[in-house]
């Protein structure tokens, strides 16, 4: 229940959404703006178009302008801070003051005040969102007849625009306008959220393919890239270490030449499982292709990624041995780069993992270098 409240009045706003929102409330400002100015206009204007003097009440009039124009000035302030449920609030407050001030002051004129009551149900349901705008239509419902009421006993059958035919007309008309706006901006914004949370879960799925070996599900070269630039800042800023494991597994291409690419694909996957499930959540395994992979190690020195790459190894000749007895036993040959206080960028340290694995590849099969041994 009280989650309930809380999205109905306080709804969560994402970030495509924030910018089209900041738009409309500060369009609906200027509006607020015209509006006051038309008023004020209108009002100092009357002697010129009648015979008679200023209406009364000046004091009235002017004190609303003026308290309606500190309201929206304050939104303007609240927009330019990105506090937007805040200045949904507040336009949508100065909209339904600007209308029952007009109504208090010209009853008679509430055929032609009471659709400003529209803005404010465009700016709740626009701005906030929720169900909000539904409540604030019940409110404005309740107004309107209050104020047709009370002009109706006051004007009596002097005007036949007050009968009560007349008067049901004019509610049931604001009735479905106020009631039926907020249930069609309820609807788009279901809809608009909807259509975002779509494009969020294609975006993820694409920026999944996009990262993603398709043989094996690990991380690919791209990914692994990205994240070790980002490592690399975060070990240059922090001082940490950081470390990177290339791995060739050896003699793959002659059981692809003997058994075939299928068999070898299930080779690699299987390759791929064993070694992830030695590794920590925080280290990346990445194949950067062929039967090439790379492990990233964050928070790693040179002795610490020396044993991941002895765990690896013994992962990698346990998940051989559950394999056919006539293939050869699986190993692999790895070269470990650390980053270095004189390094200019992560290029350094992966052409240091590739020399040293192309060192330990001279050297034979199942062997391990360090960029120590260059």
């Amino acid at each position: 229940m009280k989650r309930h409240l809380q999205f109905t009045f306080r709804p969560r706003i994402g970030p495509e959404q924030r910018l089209y929102r900041n738009r409309l409330a500060t369009l609906l400002v200027k509006l607020l703006f015209a509006a006051l100015a038309t008023w004020l206009l209108a009002y100092f204007a009357f002697p010129f178009f009648s015979s008679k003097a200023l209406p009364r009440g000046i004091a009235y009039n002017l004190i609303a302008i003026g308290f309606i124009a500190l309201l929206g000035n304050y939104t303007r302030w609240l927009i330019q801070h990105d506090r937007i449920i805040n200045a949904g609030y507040l336009i949508s407050i100065a909209y339904f003051l600007l209308t029952v001030s007009l109504l208090a002051i010209y009853p008679t004129y509430i055929y032609f005040v009471s659709p400003i009551f529209i803005l404010v149900i465009v700016a709740l349901g626009t701005i906030i969102g929720g169900g909000i705008a539904y409540i604030a239509a019940a409110i404005m419902m309740l107004i309107l007849i209050l104020a047709w009421l009370i002009t109706n006993a006051n004007i009596g059958d002097a005007s036949i625009i007050f009968d009560p035919l007349s008067g049901a007309i004019f509610l049931l008309t604001n009735f479905l306008l106020l009631f039926g706006m907020a249930s069609l901006i309820d609807r788009l914004s279901h809809n608009i959220q909807a259509s975002l949370e779509m494009l969020h879960m294609r975006t993820e799925q694409l920026t999944s393919l996009a990262h993603t070996d398709p043989l094996t599900q690990l991380a690919n070269r791209r990914y692994l890239i990205e994240l070790l630039d980002r490592e690399y800042a975060r070990a240059r800023r922090y001082q940490r270490p950081l470390t990177l494991i290339y791995i060739d597994l050896d003699g793959l291409k002659k059981i692809n030449d003997r058994y075939g690419h299928m068999f070898g694909d299930e080779i690699l996957r299987g390759s791929a499982r064993s070694m992830k499930a030695v590794l920590r959540a925080t280290d990346l395994l990445a194949r950067v292709g062929g039967d090439e992979f790379a492990v990233l190690l964050p928070e790693t020195n040179l002795q610490g990624a020396g044993h991941v790459a002895n765990k690896l190894r013994k992962a990698i000749t346990a998940y051989g041995n559950q394999l056919n007895p006539v293939l050869p036993g699986l190993t692999f040959c790895s070269g470990i780069g650390i980053l270095r206080n004189n390094d200019t960028s992560i290029d350094d340290i992966l052409s240091r993992a590739d020399q040293a694995q192309s060192l330990a590849k001279s050297t034979g099969k199942d062997q391990t270098r360090t960029e120590l041994d260059l």
